[in-house]
């Protein structure tokens, strides 16, 4: 399974698609895009999280930017661990995520949702690109609902986009 392939199952889509046809990708390639200038923000707090960044969007903002990054980690212990899970003292209820999200959309700024996954007690010189646990399956399930978390978030706050599989390099193999 690839992460292209996890997006597209999340979203509905058969695999291999992404729901735009040919027509539409060339009309899209001739749009100008926006340029996103923005920061990012990580967040890392689960009990009082809107007080926490709420002041920092307001910054972003002031700053001239028009987006903001906000990306929140899963963990797994070390890179041959099996579980993935969130910490519920380093990530916000979903609520609160989506009033984040609201406050930063009140503020003028395009959001983009970036889920990582941390090592919380790394061996050496380990760091997610280099994960590998013992059952891939089990571990695709378990990223799958993580993702289906942070998923509900964007589309409940009705954030711009979703960013997923930061430096998952091993992964690519399965």
């Amino acid at each position: 399974m690839t992460v292209l392939s996890l997006l597209a199952g999340l979203a509905g889509c058969e695999r291999g698609s992404v729901g735009t046809s040919a027509a539409q990708a060339d009309d899209a390639r001739r749009l100008p895009a926006e340029l996103l200038r923005g920061m990012a923000i990580q967040i890392d707090a689960g009990y009082d999280a809107f007080e926490k960044y709420a002041p920092l969007l307001r910054e972003v903002a002031d700053l001239g930017a028009n987006s903001v990054l906000l990306s929140s980690a899963a963990y797994m212990e070390h890179a041959r661990s099996q579980a993935i899970f969130l910490d519920l003292r380093k990530t916000p209820p979903p609520d609160v995520f989506v009033r984040l999200v609201d406050e930063a959309h009140k503020l003028g700024l395009k959001v983009i949702l970036m889920p990582i996954v941390l090592l919380s007690h790394p061996r050496g010189s380990e760091w997610r690109g280099v994960i590998d646990p013992p059952d891939w399956a089990d571990w695709w399930r378990q990223y799958r609902d993580v993702l289906k978390y942070f998923a509900a978030v964007a589309r409940d706050g009705k954030a711009e986009a979703m960013i997923v599989g930061s430096e998952l390099i091993s992964t690519e193999r399965q």
